[in-house]
């Protein structure tokens, strides 16, 4: 028999949440309502801590761009809206066609600064998530020097947050290589509810899972790893 043919996605919402609560122990056709939304909220909050722990970097990563104004140091990343989970590099891209690449600072190195008010290519940067955590009203980019010309451009490089479940109809917003850790994940959040004697098992299950899926990924380079005069391949990821 042929196989299907297509790799497509094959688990929504609802069979996340079904594989998850058949792990933890419960039926779920007895299931009702209630415990549907809790379930959807642990599943937020899980897609949300895993965010914090840069699970699946390259699958969140994104780019924006930003608009230098002459004499202006802060800019508020408005456009971003609340997609912005934090930067990792920034470039400043001048009317020349020329890169620079900008060194990220602390908000300490910040105010400490003696010439402030300097102006010329931007080379350092700071993110400042002041306020209610709101990325489309507190998230302010600092930068310094401030730019001397109007036009030119920042080139963010940021990891964006996974989009909300709000149905059960719906995609996860992850990489197919972490369903597995998802729906770990959600049985130990689950457990953790209504079926505590499961709970050990399953957290550690879901870490295992997290663990694999983290190494899958990150990319992966042959080396050759030498013992006494002989060399063997081994495949290491980094």
């Amino acid at each position: 028999m042929a196989s299907s043919g297509t790799t497509a996605n094959l688990f929504d919402v609802s069979d996340v949440m079904e594989e998850a609560f058949e792990r933890a122990g419960l039926d779920p056709a007895e299931l009702d309502s209630r415990r549907i939304v809790s379930a959807r909220r642990s599943l937020n909050l899980l897609l949300q801590d895993m965010g914090n722990q840069d699970a699946d970097r390259e699958y969140y990563r994104a780019t924006a761009t930003v608009t230098s104004v002459a004499n202006t140091s802060e800019y508020t990343l408005s456009t971003l809206g609340s997609d912005l989970a934090h930067i990792w590099t920034i470039q400043y891209l001048d009317t020349g066609g020329t890169y620079h690449t900008m060194t990220r600072m602390s908000y300490r190195d910040d105010i400490g600064l003696n010439n402030a008010s300097a102006t010329g290519i931007p080379r350092q940067w700071r993110l400042d998530r002041a306020g209610d955590g709101d990325p489309a009203s507190d998230y302010v980019l600092h930068v310094w020097p401030a730019p001397s010309v109007s036009g030119e451009s920042l080139l963010l490089t940021y990891y964006r947050r996974p989009d909300n479940v709000t149905g059960l109809s719906q995609d996860i917003d992850i990489a197919r290589y972490w369903q597995e850790a998802i729906m770990a994940g959600l049985a130990a959040k689950i457990a953790q509810k209504w079926n505590l004697d499961r709970y050990p098992a399953l957290r550690a299950e879901f870490m295992d899972a997290y663990n694999r899926a983290q190494m899958e990924s990150n990319p992966r380079t042959d080396v050759v790893v030498a013992a006494r005069g002989y060399g063997f391949p081994r495949r290491a990821r980094h």
